[in-house]
């Protein structure tokens, strides 16, 4: 299992986000979802069964998260289409929201 943490700068709070099977689900998700609190007031970071950690990510400029894997690859993953929206409301299609 491989468990997405993330450490508060603030106060070094730590906090569990949930476990996955796979490290490239865990990295999936930080891409898609680490959007929701964008900034670097907080670290995400990856860690395997052994408690070692195996992944970290923070943001970078123009709107991309960073990922290290310790495995030396480095990914830089952009803001998904779903966040770029400049308006949290959805229309129904049919003149409402």
């Amino acid at each position: 299992m491989f468990t997405w943490q993330t450490l508060r700068a603030s106060d070094g709070r730590i906090e569990t986000v949930d476990a996955w099977e796979t490290l490239a689900a865990v990295i999936w998700e930080m891409a898609c979802t680490s959007w929701e609190e964008p900034g670097n007031h907080w670290l995400s970071y990856v860690v395997d069964d052994a408690g070692q950690v195996v992944a970290t990510a923070l943001f970078g400029p123009e709107e991309s998260l960073l990922v290290t894997i310790s495995d030396g690859r480095q990914l830089c993953l952009p803001m998904p289409e779903f966040y770029r929206t400049e308006s949290p409301c959805t229309h129904d299609g049919h003149g409402g929201f």
